[in-house]
Parts: C-alpha cells; structure tokens; sequence
C-alpha cells in the first residue's frame, strides 16, 4: 500500500461550495490526501459538475429567477423590470452594463468592485453589516473575518477617490455605508 492515499485509492471526493480559496486550500490541508477536493462558487456550478440527478446526459439547469427590487430614494429606475443605471449625485452606475462612471469620466473597478458599489448603491444611507455585505457581494456565510470586506472598501474607496460628493463611511464594528449629500 502507498505511503500517501490518494482519493484515487479511497476514491473520496469533498465538493466544497461556495467558500473562499483560502477556506478550501484548509480542507484540502486537513484531508491529507485522502480525498479529492473540488471548489465551485455556487449550488448551479456544484449541480453542473455533479450531474444530472438521473443519470440522463443533460444537466438539471434550475430556473434563473431574478431578486426582488426594491425602490431607492435618489436612484432613478430605467425601467420597470428593475433598475438598469443608479445615479447618485455625479456617479452613474449600470447595472447592465457593468460600467461605473463619474461625471462622465469611466472609473474600471474589478468585478468585486462593482459588485460592492452596486450593493452600496441600491440603498444609499443604509448601513450594510459584515454579514450582509459577506452574503450578497461574496455569496458566501460571513464567518467572523470581516478583512476580505475592509480590503475590498479600501480599494472602492481608491477608485471612488475623484467623487467628491460620495462617501464610503465606516460604521465601527457593524460595516459600511454609502453617502451622497442631498
């Protein structure tokens, strides 16, 4: 017998959904070799790499149902299917697009960026805890480590440095807030 199993050997494999690289690499670590582990985003990657439940050759694909929206005060809506541009004072955001601009000026944020700045932006004024930010922007369980969020504010923040009118203000131990002056 090997000195080292190998999931080849034991044939285990852990399908860890969902959770960051540095969490998966810690399974990987702890396992020792004895499994196989496979990382995916979300529940529709772990389906896709699963397979169908049947056994059939086309993959179970579940509906795409779109999240509620919700009115914003100071956010003008395109459209009635939800909003496809936020403004607030000098920022444009496109949600469609996926485009951020400043008084007419382009600002290219990283995908966690925008992703960040549009949650942010939905409800300008509210202040989005650790947990909630963790949820919607990461998709993930908020596990008491709140630096991924600190770092990532510390980058919008940045990248937002030419809006004079926006603030990202800190809400100690709690999270953030978006603020744009009437």
């Amino acid at each position: 017998m090997p000195q080292n199993p190998s999931a080849e050997h034991l044939g285990g494999y852990v399908l860890c959904v969902g959770l960051p690289l540095q969490r998966v690499g810690e399974v990987a670590r702890l396992l020792r070799g004895r499994a196989a582990v496979i990382a995916t985003a979300d529940a529709d990657g772990a389906r896709l790499l699963l397979g169908p439940p049947d056994g059939g050759a086309e993959p179970v694909r579940p509906p795409v149902v779109a999240p509620p929206v919700r009115p914003v005060t100071g956010v003008a809506v395109a459209d009635e299917a939800g909003p496809a541009r936020l403004v607030l004072g000098t920022l444009e955001v496109d949600l469609a697009a996926r485009e951020v601009t400043a008084g007419g000026r382009p600002i290219h944020l990283s995908m966690r960026e925008f992703d960040l700045l549009a949650t942010l932006a939905s409800e300008p004024d509210r202040v989005w805890s650790f947990a909630d930010l963790t949820r919607t922007v990461w998709r993930t369980v908020y596990l008491g480590d709140s630096d991924p969020v600190v770092s990532a504010v510390k980058r919008l923040r940045k990248r937002l440095g030419s809006v004079p009118d926006l603030r990202l203000s800190s809400v100690r131990g709690v999270g953030y807030r978006l603020r744009v002056p009437a």
